[in-house]
């Protein structure tokens, strides 16, 4: 089954989530990326349960198309949908045996303790693969 994690982050902090170590970021360890992120994504390549992990660029680069006149058609809007502040960080897709395990995968990632981790099923082209 394929689960993506949504991992988002919160307009306050000075780091992007993703690149969070143990609450303090990458940069501040003198690292690109941090070890428990790294040897996360390696030991999901290894097990083929890892289809995809994304970092997405800071959300004020962010436009949205949005319908606000059915008769104009999708207008384009500056800024995210997300109005509570708090915006899609990046996200990881994997394939795994279960929720059970789609969950344990989100809790080992480090920005879990402190930034929300949405984890939702993947739906095929055809509907529900679970």
């Amino acid at each position: 089954m394929r689960f993506v994690l949504v991992v988002y982050g919160d307009p306050g902090a000075w780091v992007h989530p993703m690149f969070l170590r143990g609450g303090r970021s990458a940069a501040d360890s003198g690292e690109d990326r941090p070890p428990p992120v790294e040897s996360l994504l390696h030991e999901l390549a290894e097990s083929g349960e890892l289809i995809d992990a994304t970092a997405l660029a800071d959300p004020i680069n962010t436009t949205t198309l949005q319908t606000k006149d059915a008769a104009d058609g999708p207008q384009l809007v500056e800024g995210s949908v997300e109005s509570g502040g708090r915006y899609v960080a990046g996200f990881f897709v994997v394939d795994c045996e279960s929720h059970a395990r789609a969950v344990e995968i989100g809790r080992r990632l480090p920005v879990a303790g402190s930034q929300a981790v949405e984890i939702r099923p993947v739906l095929g082209l055809s509907g529900w693969e679970m």
